[in-house]
């Protein structure tokens, strides 16, 4: 067979829900969107930083665990100003991943899906003669997630939004169908 036109095919393959598939690749879906993650950026504030900026409203705020709820919240709203004032990383929209090598192989089912998109984005500007270009997204990219799980446990270490989950996202690119569900 060809593999040209098997990637092409592989490609063209529609996903269902309660689909079956082999995961081919070992890439999971973490998400997409600019370079600085909000969320990791959350996890590197300590509880003396969060606390400090706490105290810079309410000067006799106790000191807290980090894993206490508003210390969380605290320190993702540090994490949104920094990330605003770095401009989110650039203008350009990605799929970010992480690498789990003992998937592959795996046959796990649909659950659902969904489409993201991935390209430049362009800011919109006004002139000075009232001529106005809204933003846009030059290059676009329509990319299928599937939502995938079954009786396979994966880990997944995300500092305090961590947790182990029973099923996650994979690129349709990451999978070769194997049975049409009912």
């Amino acid at each position: 067979m060809d593999t040209k036109s098997s990637a092409s095919d592989q490609a063209k393959t529609i996903y269902r829900p309660y689909d079956r598939v082999e995961i081919i690749a070992p890439h999971v879906f973490k998400r997409c969107g600019y370079p600085i993650d909000v969320k990791e950026l959350a996890n590197t504030f300590t509880a003396k930083q969060i606390t400090e900026a706490i105290r810079a409203v309410y000067p006799n705020h106790p000191e807290y665990d980090r894993n206490y709820w508003p210390m969380k919240r605290v320190a993702k709203a540090l994490a949104v100003a920094v990330a605003a004032e770095r401009r989110f990383g650039g203008y350009t929209r990605s799929i970010h991943t992480e690498q789990h090598d003992d998937i592959v192989g795996q046959v796990v089912t649909v659950y659902g899906k969904r489409v993201v998109m991935t390209g430049e984005r362009y800011p919109g500007c006004q002139g000075y003669d009232g001529d106005y270009e809204p933003p846009y997204s030059g290059d676009a990219k329509a990319n299928v997630i599937l939502n995938v799980g079954g009786n396979y446990k994966l880990d997944v270490a995300d500092g305090l939004f961590g947790d182990v989950v029973y099923g996650f996202d994979i690129e349709a690119r990451h999978v070769r169908l194997v049975s049409r569900g009912s």
